[in-house]
């Protein structure tokens, strides 16, 4: 038996040998007091076993008690009361005979009062939504049998705590109704903030899973123990895990979920029901039913199974919200495009009302698609994660430069401390417009839109990857010195067997979208740039100026610049060109195809002849382009 206190409680993991030498772990516990003994020791504490049975009195005191410690002491969390009512909620009415029991109705226009809100996987269509057929009968009751699960359990959550409103979206919105469901999606930012508490679903995969069910399998064994001091007493052995695939467990279900992420974000106060116990956090507090609270002050947890389910909370958007504008933006979206979406088309919706509270907390300007105006020629610089498979849609969602166009993890490459580099925008943005599908909803879905944005820029060659490239390879190319000719760069580097400009990095938005091996032309358009300054060439010895030529450094007084691939449209259909400024032609009318890094001394640098940064090299012009 190994035993260590590396966690909120001591744990010990039980080994058992074998007749080869070898040994077999049988089991990793925690050990907690006996409910009812005095602490058998300083190490343990108080600390009480994990509550099993979470549909129980135990559990629903419990919570009480820490939702009127928060609203009573907590300040922070005060500053997020709202006097918001959701359009639609299901009413809970107790039975006067026998408390414990209720019935259920969708309640339309109710007087403002305290209701929870429902987290949860859907796991595919749910049976008892809300349609227009069901809208008549559903506002005289709701037969519980009907209702899946997880809702049922969510009913029983709200009743214990002494609500009686409880919002669930696939009941409280008509969900054959586009007019409704686009006015309720409007609502969703002040509906997850304005709500008491939201019960967040973590471990369920489904809506028919439910949460409440008894934990049986992480039932405490008494074991007798002898103390530092030879006197003998009983402690209580807990399983941190049940199976190897509880083990194994990186996520649970409801945080790799696209809808879920803002309704975790936006509320305030979360109960979240994990495989092993219920756990609370607001703005202040964070509590476990059973075991040892995590101090608010603290990192999160390191066991797998109070981790992992902490990690995926931030009510208020706490610890995102206080970033700086645009950093906070560029996790938002990171983090979200990590998450996945049933319907593909409901990438921004997904992500509205989150954007509708940044709009409110961060001095920003203009939404577009997903990015902001302010900090436009930054956001628009984003690209696809490498090996992550990223696709595009086959039908429209956004224009070429928001990530939204895009299936797949998005990241942004520019770095937050540039600052000391002379991080600065390069090109200039002259116009930018979305048309929105739907007016009462500025951070929904665009029809369409387009930019303008005024730039130094190159034609450049890419070389595509062939058949028998590594599994990510990006490409090469080198600079377009006409529209017929092409000719390889003097700064070579072999890679693959392949020729290129080493000053060039490309990662395309699609890869599978060009034909391999094929010599392709681009306009490259220069966004950003920016001088790691002081890097002194004279100090070097020869070996290591011949390494910075072959691009291998990447520091020193060398230019950094970050731009555009850009391709031209062929074909455009009258109704998008007309939307356009200047006419109604394809020509200078171009679409994203990916980013391109460019580097080199720049022309004030004595080196600027050994290695040019690339836009500077007598060739870059400065033009209008046309984005959609």
């Amino acid at each position: 038996m190994v035993a260590h206190a590396g966690g909120p409680t001591i744990t010990f993991v039980l080994r058992r040998g074998g007749d080869d030498g070898s040994d077999e772990t049988m089991g990793t516990f925690e050990i907690y007091t006996v409910p009812g003994d005095n602490p058998v020791h300083q190490y343990i504490g108080h600390w009480q076993p994990p509550n099993l049975v979470p549909d129980s009195q135990l559990s629903f005191t419990r919570a009480r008690t820490w939702l009127e410690k928060c609203q009573r002491g907590h300040v922070e969390c005060q500053r997020f009361n709202s006097s918001y009512m959701p359009k639609r909620v299901l009413e809970i009415v107790s039975d006067p005979m026998e408390e414990a029991r209720f019935r259920v109705c969708l309640s339309a226009d109710p007087e403002p009062a305290p209701y929870a809100t429902l987290s949860y996987c859907w796991g595919g269509d749910q049976e008892a939504k809300t349609t227009m057929t069901r809208l008549p009968s559903y506002h005289d009751g709701i037969p519980l049998e009907k209702l899946p699960r997880t809702i049922r359990d969510a009913l029983t959550i709200t009743h214990g705590v002494g609500l009686k409103y409880l919002w669930v979206d696939s009941i409280c919105i008509v969900q054959d109704s586009d007019a409704d469901k686009a006015e309720q999606i409007s609502q969703m930012h002040r509906i997850y903030r304005g709500a008491l508490f939201t019960v967040a679903v973590a471990a369920a995969k489904t809506s028919v899973d439910g949460f409440l069910e008894p934990r049986r399998a992480y039932r405490g064994t008494k074991l007798g123990v002898r103390l530092d001091d030879n006197v003998f007493s009983e402690i209580v052995a807990v399983p941190t895990h049940t199976n190897r695939s509880d083990v194994a467990r990186t996520e649970y279900p409801l945080y790799t979920r696209g809808w879920t992420y803002q309704e975790s974000q936006l509320s305030t106060r979360v109960f979240a029901y994990g495989d092993r116990e219920m756990v609370y956090q607001c703005l202040e507090s964070r509590h476990r039913d059973g075991g040892q609270d995590i101090a608010f002050n603290e990192g999160m947890p390191t066991s797998s199974t109070v981790g992992q389910i902490f990690r995926g909370l931030d009510p208020g958007n706490r610890s995102i919200g206080r970033l700086k504008h645009p950093i906070a933006w560029r996790l938002i979206v990171t983090t979200f495009t990590h998450r996945a979406l049933t319907v593909a088309d409901d990438k921004l919706l997904a992500i509205a009302a989150i954007a509708e509270d940044y709009a409110n907390t961060k001095p920003v300007t203009k939404y577009l698609a997903g990015l902001w105006e302010d900090e436009f020629l930054y956001e628009c610089l984003w690209s696809v994660k490498p090996k992550a498979g990223c696709t595009r849609p086959s039908k429209y969602r956004a224009p070429s430069w928001s990530w939204a166009s895009m299936e797949g993890v998005i990241e942004f490459y520019l770095p937050s401390n540039l600052s000391p580099w002379k991080f600065q925008p390069s090109a200039k943005l002259l116009q930018a417009e979305t048309t929105l599908s739907t007016k009462n909803n500025p951070f929904g879905m665009v029809k369409e839109g387009f930019i303008r944005i005024l730039a130094k820029c190159r034609r450049v060659v890419w070389l595509s990857p062939s058949e028998s490239s590594p599994a990510f390879d990006p490409g090469y190319g080198w600079a377009c010195n006409s529209e017929e000719e092409d000719s390889e760069s003097p700064w070579r580097t072999r890679r693959y067997k392949q020729r290129g400009d080493n000053r060039l990095s490309f990662i395309m938005d699609v890869m599978e979208e060009w034909p391999k091996s094929s010599r392709i032309a681009f306009w490259c358009v220069e966004v950003y740039t920016f001088n790691a300054g002081g890097f002194d060439m004279d100090s070097m010895s020869s070996a290591q100026h011949r390494k910075l030529l072959r691009g291998v450094e990447r520091a020193g007084s060398i230019m950094h610049g970050h731009a555009l691939v850009l391709q031209e449209e062929t074909q455009l259909d009258s109704a998008a060109a007309a939307s356009l400024p200047g006419g109604t032609s394809s020509s200078g009318v171009f679409h994203r195809v990916g980013v391109m890094r460019a580097q080199g001394f720049p022309r004030e640098d004595p080196h600027f002849a050994d290695w040019p940064y690339w836009f500077d090299d007598d060739v870059s012009e400065v033009r209008e382009f046309t984005i959609i």
